[in-house]
């Protein structure tokens, strides 16, 4: 021991130290019921509650690694921790010790792992946020003021119009209503993912919760089936029901149970997805062949409904607009679409032409 004390003085006099940490752990309470008659004389909670103490006023709070640290780890949570959580009284259960080894790691090891980067969305223990950038909150709360203030107007002043020179800035309920939906959902997305208000997870496959997240949707969903009113070959309300069930089990595979790693399911679901850019091709294409307006106006519509919300969130969430990917993918192949189309009506003027169509 005397030799081992030396070697540390001197690690500390040349500061050459033998750790890049060192963790100095607060005692957590005894359940002194559960303590044996022997170690019940002698461990109290109020000579516990003294050592931490002193150990408050050793331990420097102001200086960085690797000096000592205090580990206060769930320190309030085990105070207030049931009686399964201890073996005798001073130990706790394995669950318990692997918590708190978790949570130390993370506070060793995050400051260091996103370091200069962008955390938000990956982790929320034991580091500091960014602030969110005044741009975001100007864009959040333009949205968010401008919808509802139109809205309101709309409601509480029906017969009211705008100068002339204002009436384009001047919304139907329908647009007001939709811009306040959309500053509410950005807004949404700023408080969970790029704040630490709510803790970040790994997502992981559990076949429980995969199977019970479906029925939650499925259940319902054919409850409420019904015959539609148009019987045309994938027209508009049959896509759009099978849209709607594929956008479920995307979100229920992807957004939540993390299916990428389960090759048969994550199989299924590549289908869908190349099933749901088909049918919103072949959607856009039986509009051209049946309306053939391929006005600016309309271009212009359609592209700002499929891009808005991805390169709203690309701002706001401060990621790149292919993140968000499908947007931008869907845009393309509606503009290979709108421009195939256009040339077809163009070399027919107006006039069908299966033939060339086919070809």
């Amino acid at each position: 021991m005397t030799h081992i004390k030396q070697k540390v003085e001197e690690g500390i006099h040349n500061h050459q130290f033998a750790a890049d940490n060192f963790i100095a752990r607060l005692i957590p309470p005894f359940q002194e019921h559960l303590l044996s008659e022997e170690r019940r004389n002698t461990l109290k909670n109020s000579a516990r509650h003294d050592y931490n103490s002193k150990l408050f006023s050793l331990v420097p709070h102001d200086l960085p690694p690797p000096l000592i640290q205090l580990n206060k780890i769930g320190l309030h949570m085990l105070t207030e921790a049931p009686d399964s959580f201890s073996l005798d009284g001073l130990h706790f259960v394995p669950k318990v010790d692997r918590a708190e080894v978790d949570i130390l790691l993370n506070q060793i090891c995050n400051p260091i792992l996103f370091a200069g980067k962008k955390m938000q969305g990956k982790t929320s223990c034991c580091v500091n946020y960014p602030g969110i950038p005044l741009s975001v909150w100007f864009i959040i709360l333009l949205t968010i003021v401008f919808g509802h203030g139109a809205l309101y107007l709309r409601t509480s002043n029906p017969a009211y119009e705008p100068p002339a020179s204002l009436t384009l800035f001047y919304p139907t309920n329908k647009t007001a209503y939709a811009i306040s939906i959309l500053g509410l959902t950005l807004f949404g997305c700023i408080i969970t993912d790029r704040t630490q208000l709510f803790i970040k997870v790994n997502k992981d496959f559990s076949v429980v919760d995969f199977v019970v997240m479906n029925l939650v949707w499925v259940v319902p969903g054919i409850w409420s089936m019904r015959v539609g009113s148009d019987s045309t070959f994938l027209n508009r309300e049959q896509t759009d029901d099978w849209k709607g069930w594929m956008q479920a089990s995307l979100m229920c595979s992807f957004d939540v149970n993390k299916m990428t790693n389960f090759i048969p399911i994550y199989s299924v679901i590549r289908v869908m997805v190349a099933s749901y850019l088909f049918m919103t091709g072949f959607g856009h294409f039986s509009f051209f062949y049946k309306k053939a307006d391929f006005s600016l106006i309309r271009l212009a519509r359609v592209l700002v409904r499929l891009n808005l919300l991805s390169i709203a969130l690309s701002y706001t969430m401060e990621t790149d607009t292919l993140f968000y990917y499908f947007g931008p993918l869907v845009s393309f192949w509606f503009l290979i679409v709108w421009g195939t189309m256009r040339v077809y009506n163009l070399a027919c003027a107006g006039q069908d032409n299966p033939t060339l169509l086919a070809a």
